[in-house]
């Protein structure tokens, strides 16, 4: 359904409490659709209500990172979404570049299913891969909350997900080339940031990393990750797009850049 006309009858239930409780229920497994980048994006009505019922919208969510992660592909046009979520990265570099080309891992089944209608509705899916499984140093089982984090996120209880090693994922992109990877799993990059020597081994490669706080999710260790990209002599560590860094903040959200010379 069109944002548009949905925001218009939601606007009418909201008078009520009880027509407001009975259209939560209702649209929960309701798909919305908005404009994006000269193309369109699907998502869930309730567990992204963000998207369509004030000012933000998937366009402007997270734009510094959508629009730098365009200008990397441009010498990186294989990108590899690592929690990929319903493909916001993914599409924002595929609408707005023509040459690249992605491989989208997620977890979550629903919002794998809301990625896929995405592709079909912009023509992209012979551009991009989607792999319904979890990243992880090796291959095994984890557990994932798909209640969590919008849409879930690897935890000690929840269903069982199939993981597969990052270095795997890699090598499916088939290229000897830089690639462009981009990690966001709700702090389960602790475990993800060991396997990035091998990842980025091709010179110019990058990888833009959300950092979670520490705790974060029982997951999270900022510092911890830090450290380990700080260890490999390759790797130059900068703020988004911007200078070199040398700590983080184990408290904050912090989006890193690494590059690999």
């Amino acid at each position: 359904m069109n944002v548009r006309r949905f925001k218009r009858a939601a606007e009418i239930l909201h008078r009520s409490a009880l027509l407001r409780r009975v259209a939560k229920r209702v649209a929960r497994n309701l798909t919305l659709t908005q404009p994006f980048h000269g193309g369109s994006i699907a998502f869930n009505a309730v567990a992204h209500s963000w998207a369509w019922t004030g000012t933000r919208n998937y366009e402007n969510f997270d734009r510094e990172l959508q629009d730098r992660l365009l200008a990397l592909s441009f010498d990186r046009p294989h990108f590899i979404d690592i929690g990929a979520n319903v493909g916001a990265m993914t599409l924002s570099v595929l609408l707005r570049n023509p040459e690249a080309r992605a491989i989208a891992v997620e977890p979550g089944a629903e919002a794998v299913a809301l990625l896929r209608h995405s592709l079909r509705l912009n023509g992209l899916g012979g551009r991009c891969e989607v792999i319904n499984v979890a990243a992880s140093a090796e291959e095994s089982f984890l557990t994932f909350d798909s209640a969590g984090s919008v849409m879930g996120h690897v935890s000690p209880g929840g269903q069982s997900v199939r993981a597969v090693g990052i270095m795997d994922i890699v090598r499916q992109s088939e290229t000897t080339k830089p690639i462009l990877l981009k990690i966001d799993v709700e702090g389960f990059e602790r475990s993800l940031v060991p396997a990035m020597k091998g990842v980025l081994a091709p010179a110019g490669s990058s990888a833009v990393i959300e950092l979670h706080p520490f705790g974060f999710n029982g997951l999270g260790d900022p510092q911890f990750c830090f450290e380990q990209l700080k260890a490999q002599s390759r790797f130059e560590i900068r703020a988004l797009g911007g200078a070199p860094i040398d700590r983080v903040d184990p408290g904050a959200f912090t989006q890193i850049e690494v590059n690999c010379l």
